[in-house]
């Protein structure tokens, strides 16, 4: 929304370098400045990681050129600004000692706490920080929208989870994290989080990490469900957050991300497997389905990149998400399935937005609190 006021940067018109982030410039210039710095080099157990992210690159540039040779654009801004970047903080990181990579996780936690501080804020006063166009106030902080917000920190509650760090801090931001969920009224998030975070202190308490045993740990939660969950419960519903519940799960805006798909009715197998225009998808969203956003990073994939692109696309980020938690904890991977399944509900994967840049540079970052040093 700020750089809109300059250029347009997500609007109509506007010239294509105005669309790539001006972050994204400085991420791209920050990782080639390290790579042609002296005594730059990788460690051998982030090699096999760095090879993920070198194939995602390979991958985002294709999915991107793809449409181009075709005369289409518009894709090219969203992968540059979501996959490529990311791919390219991430090596950058992996340039980083491990002690630096910490940082800049635990940085990256702080920067979503003080986001859900002011989505708090934004809760109490009923308005928004930044300009918001939305048909119900949820409150976003600088995320530009409720569901970024509910992504974002549960896939961050799950991360801080695996960290071997106090509990006091541990759970105090796992809880600052999901009041953040409740505040911004994401259904499908609260409903994950009842069984992602139990599974997560599970395994990383098995996996001793947490410094109980599983015995301990069952016990404490057991006793957490019995006695304080039920208050909780009694607490958030009524504060308020549990509100979109009342219609229902599926109401009127899940059903439109459910029907969107209905477009592949109105199109021929040569559009659905080397893509289209999106501008045309969503003429007919619109006047044969009566939708007026696409809210499905599915239908943008297929019809931006191909079908074939797409599943080579899918495997790329998948392999990268595997390597991700075999090269440093399962709850790190876990964390990023969780983020995937989410995002794949709405349209997070393919809209400018900072969720997937985060995401990624999280779980490596946070990698190197269990730095394995092992050949994978």
């Amino acid at each position: 929304q700020i750089i809109n006021q300059f250029w347009a940067y997500t609007t109509e018109g506007g010239i294509f370098p105005g669309k790539i982030h001006p972050g994204s410039y400085c991420v791209f210039a920050s990782a080639l400045l390290l790579y042609l710095s002296p005594g730059y080099r990788f460690e051998a157990h982030d090699i096999p990681l760095l090879r993920a992210l070198v194939l995602l690159i390979a991958g985002s540039i294709a999915a991107a050129a793809v449409p181009m040779l075709q005369g289409r654009n518009g894709p090219a801004g969203y992968v540059i600004d979501v996959y490529l970047v990311s791919s390219a903080g991430c090596v950058f990181l992996l340039g980083l000692p491990p002690v630096w990579r910490q940082k800049a996780g635990v940085a990256i936690l702080y920067g979503l706490a003080i986001n859900t501080l002011i989505s708090v804020g934004e809760f109490a006063t009923g308005r928004y920080v930044l300009p918001v166009e939305a048909s119900e106030f949820r409150p976003t902080g600088f995320l530009g929208a409720a569901l970024n917000v509910g992504v974002l920190n549960l896939t961050a509650s799950v991360f801080v989870i695996s960290l071997p760090v106090s509990w006091l801090w541990k759970y105090g931001l796992v809880g600052l994290f999901m009041l953040g969920v409740l505040i911004s009224g994401s259904r499908t998030a609260m409903l994950v989080s009842l069984a992602v975070l139990p599974l997560s202190i599970f395994v990383t308490a098995r996996l001793r990490n947490a410094g109980m045993s599983m015995a301990v740990t069952a016990v404490l939660m057991t006793l957490f469900a019995v006695l304080i969950a039920p208050l909780l419960f009694f607490l958030v519903s009524e504060a308020g957050f549990l509100d979109r519940f009342k219609s229902g799960y599926v109401d009127d805006s899940a059903q439109t991300r459910i029907d969107i798909y209905r477009v592949f009715e109105f199109v021929s197998w040569r559009d659905i497997f080397v893509g289209t225009d999106i501008l045309q998808i969503r003429k007919i969203s619109q006047e044969l389905l009566g939708i007026q956003l696409i809210e499905s990073a599915i239908v943008f994939f297929v019809f931006d990149f191909g079908l074939i692109c797409t599943l080579i696309f899918a495997v790329v980020l998948l392999w990268l998400i595997w390597r991700i938690a075999r090269a440093s904890h399962p709850v790190i991977g876990l964390g990023m399935l969780v983020f995937l399944a989410l995002a794949l509900t709405n349209n997070t994967l393919s809209t400018k937005v900072p969720s997937t840049f985060a995401a990624l540079v999280l779980a490596v970052a946070l990698s190197a609190f269990h730095d394995r040093r092992r050949s994978l």
